[in-house]
Parts: C-alpha cells; sequence; structure tokens
C-alpha cells in the first residue's frame, strides 16, 4: 500500500481525525473493511457548509466540468467474466450475496484484468461512440439558452482511454495537460498502468505532456506502490492545488470512475453521489479556500442535462 497522501491537515477537529485513522486502518486491511468502516462513520462525515466570511485569506471560484471516460476494452473483458463467473457460482448453488458467490466472482474478475494485452486500455467503439454523444451534450450546454462557459483548461490523466476521451471532447484545444493526479486509482492490474510515455504523446501531439502539474510525489500511473479506495480520496485532495494554480475559470477534468468517486465523496462533499457512467458529464462551481481545502455546489438545471 501506497500512503504518500495519507496527511490529516492541520487544524481538523479531533472527532475527524479520528475518522480518518480509522478509514487508513480499514484502508491497510483492504477494501471490504474500507467500505464497511466508511459506512460506520458516514455520520461523522456530514458536510458542514463553510463561510466564505471566516476564512482568512481570498476565496476562489472555478467552474469545473468533471468527466469520466467512455468504456473501455478492459470493461468489456470484465464484464463479461463477471457474467461467467456469476453463472457459475450460481450453477455451485451459491447464493448472491453469499461470500463465496462474491470471492468467485472477484478472482475470476482479477485473474482475467491481470492479462498483459490489457495494459493501459484504450476505449472501445462504443466507447468512442458514448464520448462522442458526451461532446454533442457538452455544446448543447455551452450553446444553450442558459450557456456554460467554454471551458479553458482541460487537465487529462496520462492514462490512453483518459486521453483519447479528451481528444474526442476538445480536438483542437490548445491547452490540454496531462495530471498524474488524476489517474485511476492503482490497482497493481495492468489496465490501470500507463504504457510507454511515447505513446500517448505520438497519439496525441496536442496535448501538454511537459508540464505536468502534479506534486513531485504523484507518480502513480508507473509506480509499483498500490493504493486502496482511501489513499486515492486523498490524493484527490490535491486537486485544488492544481486548480488553484491555473489562471482559468472555466476547466474540465477527465479522469476515471474510481477517482471521481472518491473526489466527489470525499473533497467535494458529496458523500452520497452516485458512481459516474462512462462518458457522463457533471457540472461544479468549485470553491477553493485558502487552506487547500474545496467545496463544490452543482450547478446541473433542467437546463443542463449531463447524465445519460
Amino acid at each position: 500500500m501506497c500512503y504518500g497522501f495519507l496527511q490529516v491537515p492541520r487544524g481538523v477537529p479531533q472527532h475527524r481525525r479520528a475518522v480518518a485513522e480509522s478509514l487508513a486502518d480499514a484502508g491497510a486491511k483492504g477494501d471490504e473493511d474500507l467500505h464497511a468502516t466508511t459506512a460506520a462513520v458516514e455520520v461523522e462525515q456530514v458536510h458542514v457548509p463553510r463561510v466564505a466570511e471566516d476564512i482568512e485569506g481570498d476565496v476562489i471560484h472555478k467552474t469545473v466540468i468533471f468527466v469520466r471516460h467512455g468504456q473501455a476494452v478492459h470493461n468489456i473483458v470484465e464484464e463479461r467474466v463477471k457474467e461467467q463467473a456469476s453463472r457459475a457460482a450460481e450453477a455451485c448453488g451459491y447464493a448472491k450475496d453469499s461470500t463465496q458467490f462474491q470471492a468467485l466472482v472477484k478472482e475470476a474478475r482479477l485473474e482475467a484484468l491481470r492479462d498483459e494485452a490489457l495494459r493501459d486500455a484504450a476505449l472501445s467503439e462504443l466507447g468512442k461512440a458514448q464520448v462522442l454523444d458526451a461532446k454533442h451534450r457538452l455544446e448543447h450546454m455551452i450553446d444553450g439558452p442558459r450557456p456554460l462557459p467554454q471551458p479553458t483548461a482541460v487537465l487529462v490523466s496520462p492514462l490512453f482511454r483518459t486521453l483519447q476521451t479528451a481528444s474526442i471532447l476538445f480536438p483542437e484545444h490548445p491547452k490540454i495537460q496531462v495530471s498524474r493526479v488524476l489517474c485511476e486509482r492503482n490497482t497493481g492490474l495492468p489496465c490501470d498502468r500507463c504504457s510507454d510515455q511515447n505513446r500517448g504523446a505520438h497519439s496525441f501531439p496536442h496535448i501538454d505532456f511537459d508540464q505536468d502539474l502534479s506534486p513531485q510525489s504523484c507518480n502513480l500511473c508507473s509506480s509499483e506502490c498500490e493504493e486502496n479506495a482511501f489513499d486515492v480520496r486523498c490524493r484527490s485532495a490535491s486537486l485544488a492545488k492544481l486548480l488553484q494554480r491555473t489562471e482559468d475559470q472555466t476547466i474540465a477534468v477527465v479522469s476515471h470512475k474510481g477517482f471521481l468517486r472518491e473526489l466527489e465523496r470525499g473533497p467535494l462533499h458529496h458523500a452520497c453521489a452516485k458512481e459516474f457512467k462512462p462518458a457522463e458529464l457533471r457540472v461544479f462551481d468549485v470553491t477553493l479556500f485558502p487552506d487547500g481545502s474545496m467545496d463544490a455546489s452543482d450547478l446541473v438545471d433542467s437546463t443542463w442535462h449531463t447524465s445519460q
């Protein structure tokens, strides 16, 4: 496990520090314990909005468009294997909610995803079509009766499927920058590990790979250091610094289901947020505080339809 991002900020109340330490302890044991502990302490994570007048220093507001990549090739393999393993488990007489059923399906899924042919998996044909649909929805939001500002900067994970997604969504955008902070959780599986960086640089010459704004300690796509969900939640908090460093007011962030889930449920304080669907867009007014924390309010209304 990697705990490079597990620092509890100064000034955190004691009861919230205890929550963080409980989650860190659960994370060290594995995802199942982590989810159980998260549920047990959910009451401690009730969001209390911050009042700008109570904060020393400048409070910054940004409009941020969060995007999950479209369906990737490894997603197809994963779903097929899960269905096959589920049928096999049922044939063995295991109930769907039994430990045996879940263990069989999980092991079959992991075994399939260990295939090196899935390293840094690309979008499927369906995934490309999903992103094109998302592009049309975004254009409708920008050109609609209540116009959404055009994003003047795009931050994207260096994994191939997100680079493809950003390129389809913003084919001629002059300011697309790679940030390793936005990587998917490092599971150690090939699908979540970057291939040779030259592959991305050669395939996407309009994307800036040289000015990665990520902290120096964040080298997750190629690192041997695996993460659990709590690691990702702590890493996602680093997005506040990236947003503060850019002068752009409207920014698109192209990332992954796991990263976006932990970002939204953690640093953005949307504890009950549903997971992003493939190529789904969500728009937030993000408030950045001087202490490095952030808050977010949903900007989607009846005029802007972003979910599939």
